[in-house]
């Protein structure tokens, strides 16, 4: 079992061993393949339970009132949307199955998905750029993108105190790169997190399996990218780049 010493080592080697660190990414995404594989069965069989679950419930309607079904019914759907997030480390794509898309365009969808989720908060985006709409196209496998912005924006908006939500999201040109900087005003990272955060099952919050950060990294970093997390005098900030 690695502790938090052995993954500040392993985080060192991104600037002192790039290699050793990228098989080192390599094994670990192996893993979790595996891992995800084994889930994809797993789930089968708690899919099944659900649909017994509201079978029983819909020939029986007392039986839904009873303690203990209703454990059962919470604890599979949990059960269910736990794999549903370890399988999305299986996230692969071939070169057909991505697209041009504009960045712009795709952030502006990513932001109003977060708003939905969070109808009854006042969240206060701010959102800039540095080039024109029409420089500002990338190539990406767009659901899986999308996906992995929209959880970086819910992790934020999350960590924020509800009634004061402000998050600023800006978007450089660097040479051949889009600079992506997603900052808030919540409670920022932990020690703990800075160091692990991007491992899956890594969360300090109630109820979370802690697979958001790493779903995003895995998405971002087999688009060419990376992800990087710190704290700043206001909150968290995440930095993003991608190939244009």
């Amino acid at each position: 079992m690695l502790n938090h010493e052995d993954y500040q080592k392993i985080n060192e080697l991104k600037t002192t061993n790039p290699e050793v660190y990228n098989l080192i990414r390599k094994i670990a995404d192996y893993s979790l393949t595996s891992a995800s594989h084994a889930c994809h069965d797993l789930r089968n069989h708690a899919a099944l339970i659900s649909s017994y679950c509201q079978l029983l419930s819909m020939t029986n309607p007392s039986i839904a009132q009873d303690a203990y079904f209703q454990k059962i019914s919470l604890s599979t759907r949990n059960l269910l949307s736990l794999f549903d997030e370890i399988a999305k480390f299986r996230y692969s794509f071939k070169n057909d199955e991505q697209s041009r898309i504009n960045l712009l365009s795709l952030m502006n969808t990513a932001m109003e998905n977060v708003r939905s989720h969070f109808p009854d908060f006042a969240i206060n985006f701010a959102f800039s750029h540095d080039f024109s709409a029409e420089d500002s196209f990338i190539t990406c496998h767009v659901p899986h993108m999308t996906e992995a912005f929209e959880g970086l924006l819910t992790n934020s908006v999350e960590a924020c105190n509800p009634e004061n939500i402000r998050l600023s999201l800006s978007i450089s040109r660097l040479d051949n790169m889009f600079q992506i900087t997603l900052c808030d005003n919540g409670c920022g990272f932990s020690e703990k997190m800075l160091s692990e955060g991007c491992l899956p099952f890594t969360s300090e919050k109630k109820n979370h399996s802690g697979l958001g950060l790493a779903i995003a990294s895995t998405v971002i970093h087999k688009h060419n990218g990376s992800l990087t997390i710190t704290n700043t005098d206001a909150g968290s900030k995440v930095l993003i780049l991608l190939p244009s």
